[in-house]
């Protein structure tokens, strides 16, 4: 019975690291981990009315105290989502840059 239920976890333990450990410890690069991925849903409505009505997207990060950078992962998630139905246009991202 014990060697059952040894059997059984090691199984376990087997099928989580092959579906959840597949790299190396500490070999995986985890991509913008400097910043915050996370928004809120009033963000997230605001952000597509602020860029439905022409706001840059340095001019929307302002608003939202947030990094540049911050907003352009969350420009970038809506545009996916929208699937191909925001418009998007280089000069309202690069607009207010340098």
């Amino acid at each position: 019975m014990i060697d059952q239920q040894l059997k059984a976890q090691k199984q376990t333990i087997a099928k989580l690291e092959n579906r959840y450990l597949k790299n190396e410890a500490g070999s995986a690069y985890i991509v913008n981990e400097d910043l915050d991925h996370s928004f809120t849903k009033d963000e997230d409505k605001r952000f597509d009315e602020y860029w439905k009505q022409g706001y840059s997207l340095v001019r929307i990060a302002e608003m939202f105290k947030r990094d540049p950078d911050e907003v352009f992962l969350l420009m970038f998630d809506r545009a996916r989502k929208h699937n191909g139905k925001l418009k998007i246009t280089w000069n309202q991202i690069w607009s207010d840059v340098g």
